[in-house]
């Protein structure tokens, strides 16, 4: 269909630099609707513990923020991703939809329900690479169909491959038009809900915990993860210099900043490459 909502949706990949997802949906700049799913369907949200649900909303927040300053909004439901986009189809229709590929075995059937959900509601369906520097199903492939196991082969297959693809660069907003959902969207359901704000860890259902146990050094967003960014390769590039490496292991500074990138990485706050 030529109109309709352009769906950026958003899973493991929140932010805004280095996204494909976000750069191909913005090719076609006009009713751009990002959103965000709690998936009851294929996941838990009481899997995770308080305190990755925590930084989830932290990250989930910087990155609305964000996209205010480009002039969108980030839009977040939690239900089933498949009922969720059927409504919105039967109110706005959906004209493509792109996403970060989820290469873990549980989200298998969750992107076979949804590209068959794009050829049933005729709409375009794109998935793209950001979480991982390779297509982990390129590797498989290289490695006679399963995994490689052992770091020496698995350097064995990327040595045969192609360089992973260089950061892309920032998005202009000056042009990109965003669809916004009225404040009080008109939802009845028991099968998915829309939030006008990030909601906090009580909505969702998350278990309190005591309050001596509810502080964390560590903090989620996009801005946070790329200043540690910038501090973590300072320090770096002062150990190269120096003739040291691996400095946070050779002379760990136990009582400066944290260095380590990975809870940032792993909700793709920060880009792998």
């Amino acid at each position: 269909m030529s109109h309709g909502l352009n769906i950026l949706w958003f899973r493991r990949n929140l932010r805004l630099h280095d996204n494909p997802s976000l750069q191909i949906v913005t090719q076609n700049p006009h009713n751009i609707f990002p959103i965000y799913i709690f998936d009851t369907r294929f996941q838990s949200i009481g899997k995770k513990s308080y305190h990755q649900n925590a930084f989830l909303l932290e990250c989930l927040a910087d990155l609305k923020r964000s996209l205010n300053q480009g002039g969108g909004q980030l839009h977040s439901l939690q239900g089933c991703p498949i009922q969720i986009f059927r409504y919105l189809h039967s109110l706005h229709g959906i004209a493509s939809m792109s996403v970060q590929q989820d290469s873990e075995p549980i989200w298998q059937f969750r992107n076979v329900d949804i590209q068959s959900l794009s050829t049933e509601l005729n709409f375009e369906y794109q998935e793209h690479i950001s979480h991982t520097l390779w297509d982990p199903l390129c590797i498989i492939s290289t490695y006679g169909g399963t995994a490689p196991l052992t770091f020496n082969s698995f350097v064995e297959v990327t040595t045969s491959l192609p360089e992973p693809a260089l950061p892309l660069p920032d998005i202009n907003w000056e042009n990109v038009n965003f669809f916004l959902l009225p404040i009080k969207c008109p939802v009845n359901s028991q099968q998915f809900m829309f939030y006008e704000d990030i909601p906090s860890l009580s909505d969702l259902g998350v278990e309190p915990i005591p309050e001596i146990s509810q502080k964390r050094i560590i903090k989620g967003g996009e801005t946070v993860a790329l200043k540690m960014l910038a501090l973590r390769l300072e320090v770096e590039k002062a150990a190269f210099r120096a003739g040291l490496f691996q400095p946070n292991q050779a002379r760990p500074n136990l009582l400066g900043p944290l260095m380590s990138m990975s809870c940032a990485i792993n909700v793709g706050a920060l880009s792998i490459r």
